[in-house]
């Protein structure tokens, strides 16, 4: 339910044009040379990215954590180490969604409308994965500063 509706909100603006011209730029940029062949080589990339920033974030869980455990001084710094192992979490959730195979593997459609549903799927996996690539990246320069100066605190 959720992910439909964010699946909704992250698709907005993904007319059937965009749409086709997006898939003219993935058979350009892949060297299958099928619609399906350059969708499933394009799937996989994002499934070896949202892997990898997967295995960033469960890094930073950990390190997060043994600080937590070790060096925690104040209520405020063990409030700020908690709550940025949360927000970790949901950008870990969010690369799970990412790596998940598409549903639409157990549909009954024609060619050109399961060509369009896993585009979709691509388009939508695209969008998480940018989106927890960058909060990862935020979190992460968030980590980098804040643990020095919190130790003068």
């Amino acid at each position: 339910m959720v992910d439909d509706r964010l699946k909704a909100f992250l698709l907005k603006g993904w007319d059937t044009a965009t749409l086709q011209r997006f898939l003219v730029n993935i058979r350009r940029s892949h060297t299958q040379p099928t619609e399906l062949g350059a969708i499933r080589q394009a799937v996989d990339q994002i499934d070896v990215q949202a892997t990898g920033i997967l295995t960033h974030v469960s890094m930073m869980i950990a390190a997060l954590g043994v600080t937590a455990a070790s060096d925690i001084t104040s209520e405020f710094q063990e409030t700020v180490l908690y709550v940025t192992i949360v927000c970790y979490l949901f950008v870990a959730i969010i690369c799970l969604r990412c790596i998940r195979p598409p549903a639409v593997e157990h549909g009954e459609y024609d060619e050109d409308a399961y060509i369009k549903e896993l585009l979709l799927e691509l388009v939508y996996e695209r969008e998480l994965n940018r989106r927890a690539n960058s909060a990862a990246i935020a979190l992460t320069l968030f980590v980098f500063l804040y643990l020095p100066f919190s130790m003068l605190l």
